[in-house]
């Protein structure tokens, strides 16, 4: 009896894992056909292939194609675990990253001008879209969701207009053949400490909200963060330049 269970429980694996590596083929054999006629699509009317990319992938989600045709984009996306695909996205975004790593050239932050740009438009990119978010949820959150926080609402859509996509904004550069320029440079730092300042500001907007704008709560929160970045930058810093130092 024992050994019939684990022979039925090793066939049910092992028709998973197929079944797993259908939808998984069958997901990406679409999203890189629908990529490819949306990213050539793009470059012909004059945008970067990124943008016809993304849009592409609005189209295939619920939005657009989960709307029109449920039956389909359910047995499409629907059908197996979305695990593996999870995981493939996150590798091509960490080769994303890697490979704008490696395609720009940012010895020109060397110079003292390139510097004082860089912190300038970081700055500018994050107060203005950061103030408009804020004005625009504070008004339309009563309309749209009058049970919410207004205040945490505002506080919210302020920080995600204030967030810029780093891994888009270096694949269109690198597509426009700036990254090694000085200008390509300048825009993909500002856009880091942007993205940086952004998710910092995402979790004191989740802490304060969360807190119910106590501020003694909030006030331990934020100090335990200081704490804890104060030993990475003092702490574990040094030890890992000292680390590189010695293996080379």
């Amino acid at each position: 009896m024992g050994a019939s269970t684990t022979a039925v429980s090793a066939v049910s694996a092992v028709h998973h894992a197929e079944l797993l590596l259908y939808f998984t083929l069958l997901q990406l054999s679409i999203i890189v056909v629908a990529g490819r006629v949306g990213s050539n699509l793009a470059v012909r009317w004059g945008q970067a292939a990124a943008v016809g990319e993304i849009v592409v992938g609005i189209v295939l989600g619920p939005t657009l194609f989960g709307w029109l045709f449920p039956g389909p984009f359910s047995y499409v996306f629907r059908s197996s675990s979305g695990e593996a695909m999870q995981i493939l996205s996150q590798l091509g975004l960490i080769l994303l990253m890697f490979q704008i790593g490696m395609e720009f050239e940012f010895s020109h932050l060397k110079e003292r001008e390139h510097r004082r740009s860089v912190l300038l438009i970081a700055t500018a990119s994050m107060v203005v879209p950061f103030v408009t978010g804020y004005a625009v949820g504070y008004f339309i959150t009563p309309v749209l969701t009058p049970e919410a926080n207004r205040t945490a609402a505002a506080l919210f859509i302020g920080t995600a207009f204030s967030i810029t996509a780093l891994p888009i904004l270096g694949r269109i550069l690198i597509e426009f053949g700036i990254e090694r320029k000085p200008l390509g440079v300048i825009a993909i730092s500002a856009a880091a400490i942007n993205d940086v300042v952004g998710w910092l500001l995402l979790a004191l907007v989740t802490m304060l909200a969360s807190s119910g704008f106590n501020p003694l709560q909030f006030g331990a929160t934020v100090a335990l963060l200081g704490v804890y970045v104060a030993v990475c930058w003092w702490g574990v810093r040094p030890l890992l330049r000292w680390l590189i130092a010695r293996l080379g």
